[in-house]
């Protein structure tokens, strides 16, 4: 069984006065609506853990009252810290197993979680022409992620069974108020990771300009 990490504890400031994006609309459902949906139906097995903090009562009562199969862990210091302390709280509920870390502010396709299982990697996403945001440089593995590189990073990433053990570590020992893609690069000096490259995997971030978004099906 492969876990997925879906995280949705921040307050997403540019947004925040919508409230938590993970239960704003997308069509005729709701962002984490969808997006748990999209991992079910690529992995019907799918072990998914929703990683809480920013209107985690309202997110919460919805989960349950669409009957969603995921287990919901906490972040209760979302407003002090960072990403990846949400991330330590999502990986450290995980038994020893490979999973996904997705962000929960982007919107994905099928195609997005179709990587070469057993090799650890990251997105890429082939789609995103701003040059804002964390972009990644690679050949056959990912050399680094860093803001301002040309080809970006689709925020979402696999860990290997055979990395966990390493990924839990580096996790549990990591610095405050940093962000996944430092944890990533970290990974990357320990083990190596894959740069996954599809044309039709489809990842859209909601951002700021959600309403003019609002939203080509990925």
């Amino acid at each position: 069984m492969t876990a997925y990490v879906l995280m949705a504890a921040g307050i997403g400031r540019s947004m925040q006065t919508k409230g938590s994006k993970s239960i704003l609309p997308y069509g005729s459902e709701k962002i984490i609506d969808f997006q748990i949906r999209t991992i079910l139906d690529f992995d019907k097995s799918a072990d998914i853990t929703v990683v809480l903090g920013f209107k985690s009562k309202l997110v919460t009562e919805h989960l349950v009252s669409k009957k969603h199969d995921v287990r919901i862990v906490y972040n209760p210091l979302y407003d002090l810290n960072s990403q990846t302390d949400s991330l330590r709280i999502g990986i450290n509920s995980l038994r020893k197993t490979s999973f996904y870390i997705i962000h929960g502010d982007v919107i994905f396709n099928e195609a997005a979680l179709k990587i070469k299982r057993g090799r650890s990697g990251v997105m890429v996403d082939t789609h995103h022409k701003n040059l804002k945001g964390v972009g990644l440089s690679y050949g056959d593995t990912v050399l680094n992620l860093s803001y301002g590189l040309p080809k970006k990073w689709g925020q979402i990433a696999y860990i290997a069974r055979d990395d966990y053990d390493e990924a839990v570590k580096v996790i549990n020992g990591f610095k405050v108020n940093r962000c996944t893609f430092e944890y990533l690069n970290m990974l990357n000096e320990s083990f190596g990771l894959i740069p996954y490259v599809s044309e039709r995997a489809k990842m859209i971030e909601i951002n700021k300009n959600y309403e003019n978004a609002s939203y080509k099906q990925p």
